[in-house]
């Protein structure tokens, strides 16, 4: 079984400006812009990715979308929408200040990680006032930087006094910035839908081409990119989108995942759950993204047991159970640990990592020791038949 892996870096070798900080940069123009037609003239549009900036003057786009048919119709529907989404947005703006102090960083932004940093500021602020309540008395702060930017984002929301950050409250503010991060996510789908969708690839990539039969794909992505440029027979259940994916019409819920990881111990992360909605794998179960690689790993270990066993029918067809992994454009971050370390350790496995430069090829290897360990990952990258490969993509 060949099982091809994608994370935003597939996007990106087509060419398409799919970086949060493409989104972000884009919502920034379209946000200081009076109208569709005046974004040429805000001053951050000389920043904005080529394709982007061509989008944008290739006013016949503009302009189809206010006219004729149901489905100009809804690019106007939707593009409204998101004009509309990102002049008020609290992410959005909490976004754009973090990015003005980030000079350093310019030209990358982390929505994950941010959201963490507020979710986790919060948290922290909430619990304390709470041990404050219930004590009568002041407790010492675990973190003062993050109860400096739990104050500063809950003023920034527009309360200049920042009340005690418990009960009802705490519960609305809460409520709010769930329903404000919903907001987000249909903006991010309008994105690319709309403006990413208008951008033509014009090539396939070498590497996908060169690996032949792919029987499995597993995205992280939201958008449709293999799909559409390298499937002419599809399939539903080949493919995975793990954090869910654009939709294909209107008439679906929006599926996709914009959530942080589990920051809580395992003391207190199946008790204190009033910032749950915010982590990915509440999402995936609440959005039903699936997890069908679940299926697909059922299926090879079966197959596996199968031939361990030493059933006569399968011993001459053991070169066809083997599992190959391709990852391209996936970063092998921690964060997706579970599922990347599931696949990666199924026996009769080899897996090919396919890196952009040096240094994604070091931090490919840093990853890898967090997923695998350094003494695993010694022993698969070397001898006559490795099980781990790396490859300078094409």
């Amino acid at each position: 079984m060949n099982i091809l892996i994608i994370g935003n870096g597939f996007d990106l070798a087509h060419g398409l400006p799919t970086k949060y900080w493409d989104f972000l940069m884009f919502a920034k123009c379209v946000k200081e812009a009076s109208d569709w037609g005046s974004i040429r003239n805000v001053s951050e549009f000389s920043e904005l990715n080529p394709k982007l900036r061509n989008i944008v003057y290739d006013m016949n786009f503009f302009w189809s979308a206010y006219s004729g048919g149901e489905e100009k119709e809804q690019s106007k529907n939707n593009l409204n929408k998101f004009k509309k989404i990102v002049n008020g947005n609290i992410w959005l703006k909490y976004f754009l200040n973090q990015l003005d102090k980030e000079d350093e960083n310019k030209g990358w932004i982390d929505f994950e990680y941010e959201i963490s940093q507020v979710i986790q500021s919060l948290d922290l602020l909430k619990s304390e006032t709470e041990e404050r309540n219930k004590k009568g008395v002041n407790v010492a702060t675990r973190n003062n930087v993050l109860k400096s930017r739990a104050e500063s984002f809950l003023k920034e929301m527009g309360n200049e006094e920042v009340k005690d950050f418990c009960g009802t409250y705490a519960k609305e503010v809460i409520k709010h910035i769930n329903n404000e991060l919903n907001e987000l996510i249909r903006a991010l789908e309008i994105y690319l839908i709309e403006i990413i969708g208008k951008i033509d690839v014009k090539c396939q990539l070498n590497d996908i081409i060169g690996i032949g039969q792919i029987d499995k794909i597993l995205s992280f992505n939201y958008t449709n990119t293999y799909e559409k440029y390298y499937d002419n027979n599809f399939q539903e259940d080949k493919y995975d989108y793990i954090h869910g994916r654009i939709r294909r019409s209107n008439d679906s819920p929006n599926n996709m995942v914009l959530g942080i990881d589990e920051y809580l111990n395992d003391d207190k992360k199946d008790k204190e759950v009033d910032f749950i909605q915010f982590k990915k794998y509440f999402q995936r179960i609440y959005k039903k993204t699936g997890c069908e690689y679940k299926k697909w790993v059922e299926e090879i270990k079966s197959r596996n047991e199968k031939v361990d066993k030493k059933e006569s029918w399968l011993r001459e067809e053991l070169e066809g159970l083997e599992t190959n992994l391709y990852i391209f454009g996936h970063s092998l971050d921690i964060t997706d640990k579970d599922i990347l370390k599931e696949l990666i350790m199924l026996p009769r496995t080899t897996t090919t990592i396919y890196y952009y430069d040096n240094d994604a090829y070091k931090q490919y290897i840093v990853n890898l020791v967090k997923l695998i360990g350094q003494d695993r990952l010694t022993d698969w990258v070397h001898g006559s038949n490795p099980r781990i490969k790396f490859v300078r993509q094409q």
